[in-house]
């Protein structure tokens, strides 16, 4: 059955969406899923709310293990969609959220080297946002590409955080300079401390 191997640590749920934190084939990762029993569920419980499955996230699913595939390949560890539902298991990857006290120089040179990974395999992250960044010693991750734009094609219309949108974005364009607006209005939001000169520094090493 889909996700035998995946030891359920914790569990978050919302409606036919749920993500599952744990490990599969015994390293640390994490899943999302839709709408399904899976074995170490109760069969006469009702875990997910609601009936059938849910479109959009199911095509959500699968672009994101598109974009994850150019990005990182090793990170997508198994996923598959039927009819008893959809799901993508995801290697766990460490850090954690930044925050206003988070060392803003290393955390701007790593948003703008992940960024620039990202747009060297025509990925385009279209949802930069606090919380789609994990920091720790080991520099910037950049997650959830289920909006990512990939070689031109992904969701349309309306992405992104009403916080870190570049304007374009609300009309479903724009291009890579969207995700440079997000990491700005990111690094505003939090309100960490920049010195003057790392911004032109690290612009210059990057072009």
């Amino acid at each position: 059955m889909p996700l035998s191997e995946f030891d359920v640590r914790a569990a978050r749920r919302r409606g036919d969406q749920a993500w599952l934190v744990g490990e599969f084939r015994g390293q640390p990762a994490i899943a999302k899923v839709t709408r399904a029993i899976w074995p170490w569920q109760d069969p006469e419980s009702s875990f997910f709310e609601g009936r059938g499955l849910a479109p959009p996230f199911r095509l959500l699913l699968r672009h994101e293990a598109e974009a994850w595939g150019r990005v990182m390949p090793d990170r997508v560890l198994e996923g598959g969609h039927g009819p008893e539902g959809s799901y993508l298991v995801l290697q766990h990857l460490p850090g954690r959220p930044p925050t206003a006290d988070s060392d803003g120089d290393a955390l701007l040179e790593g948003l703008l080297r992940a960024v620039a990974h990202l747009h060297a395999v025509d990925v385009m992250h279209r949802d930069i946002r606090p919380n789609n960044v994990l920091f720790d010693g080991n520099g910037v991750r950049l997650i959830d590409l289920d909006v990512a734009r990939v070689a031109g094609l992904g969701p349309v219309g309306l992405v992104g955080s009403t916080r870190t949108r570049a304007p374009e974005c609300a009309c479903g364009e724009g291009d890579g300079s969207a995700d440079l607006y997000a990491v700005a209005a990111t690094l505003r939001q939090l309100g960490v401390r920049l010195r003057g000169s790392v911004a032109r520094r690290l612009v210059e090493d990057l072009s």
